[in-house]
């Protein structure tokens, strides 16, 4: 079999079974802090619909095989609120995953799950609304983010709300420590590049480019701010994600890690600096 030739689906299952294979510690507490970010701010909405209603409704865009909408389930099974999630993501074996998950959770009460193949770009939800819309890591891998942004708003109640994640291409602390590589301590960029390019060199074996060419639609920050206001949407507040997305180079390097993390909960603490982190969270209202 020539795996150059595998279809885009079972490439990029092959690509996540390689790359979760060279486990890395620093990369999980990016997900981790991704996972944890989206946990507490969801919970802050929930509490403020909860208050006035008795169903929720939510749609998760991008789904995968139901990561995030387990994770929340699991952890608010216990409130006395009927939930009805909907996830949606474009690659079917996904929704077969998600669809086989869910037979574990027969027993939570108040929840109800749903997983269909669907596009937000495409919208085939038309005459649904919803009170809450997760969309976390997707927006940089669509073509049209005015065609998904209005379709979000359309699906969307009057009031409700977007939690919306994606990479941030002005991250402040990588480029000091790209800075600090090249111009201070040359040894540290380029021993960092060889370990990147050690962790992806399965890519050419199965004609992936290295240069994450599926993040086609990247933006600064106060540009996703204007984007979101321009179409109809009131941002409620601004969540960092991790400083860092994780490497072998910074696996290798404990006390690195520690200062890595150390600056990151400063940081969290401080509740200030935004731009410095690899991705963010903006939490947004839907205005008429």
């Amino acid at each position: 079999m020539d795996i150059r030739k595998l279809d885009t689906y079972n490439k990029s299952y092959l690509q996540g079974i390689e790359r979760s294979s060279q486990f890395s510690y620093s990369t999980q507490y990016f997900w981790w802090k991704k996972y944890n970010t989206l946990e507490k701010i969801f919970c802050k909405i929930f509490k403020r619909c909860a208050a006035h209603k008795k169903k929720l409704r939510i749609l998760d865009i991008g789904c995968q095989i139901g990561h995030d909408i387990f994770k929340l389930a699991d952890k608010l099974k216990h409130e006395k609120i009927q939930f009805e999630w909907l996830g949606i993501d474009i690659n079917i074996d996904f929704i077969k995953v998600c669809n086989i998950r869910k037979k574990l959770r027969d027993d939570y009460q108040f929840c109800k799950f749903n997983f269909f193949v669907g596009n937000i770009e495409e919208c085939s939800l038309k005459n649904e609304k919803f009170d809450i819309i997760i969309c976390s890591e997707v927006f940089e891998h669509l073509h049209s983010d005015i065609k998904a942004i209005k379709n979000i708003h359309q699906l969307l109640n009057q009031d409700g709300v977007l939690i919306l994640s994606t990479p941030n291409i002005d991250n402040k602390a990588f480029k000091l420590s790209k800075f600090i590589g090249k111009k201070i301590i040359k040894n540290i960029h380029n021993t960092f590049k060889q370990a990147a390019k050690s962790e992806f060199e399965f890519c050419e074996k199965i004609n992936i480019s290295e240069k994450n060419d599926e993040h086609i639609n990247l933006k600064k920050l106060k540009d996703w701010k204007k984007f979101i206001i321009e179409n109809n949407f009131k941002i409620l507040s601004v969540k960092r994600g991790a400083l860092f997305y994780g490497s072998k180079y910074i696996d290798n390097s404990p006390v690195l890690f520690i200062i890595v993390l150390f600056f990151d909960k400063i940081l969290d603490y401080l509740g200030i600096l935004k731009n410095w982190s690899y991705n963010f969270f903006l939490i947004c209202e839907k205005q008429k």
